[in-house]
């Protein structure tokens, strides 16, 4: 969970094809297939974006954005 302006397709990728996570403020361990996890944040007001960072999953369009009120 990233929070930032910048929409999740437009984010900022190394040369592995990663986000730099500028502005996480919070993170899973990997999930496995079919299974699930949860994580409670306190968010502020504004632009957050929501990724997967496991190698290709964000290339593979894993990710969304969405507006905290």
């Amino acid at each position: 969970m990233l929070r930032t302006k910048t929409s999740a397709k437009k984010l900022y990728l190394a040369s592995t094809g990663d986000v730099f996570e500028i502005g996480r403020i919070g993170k899973t361990t990997p999930i496995d297939a079919g299974r699930t996890k949860t994580l409670t944040l306190t968010l502020e007001q504004g632009h957050h974006s929501l990724l997967c960072n496991l190698p290709g999953h964000y290339r593979a369009c894993q990710f969304a954005d969405f507006t905290a009120r």
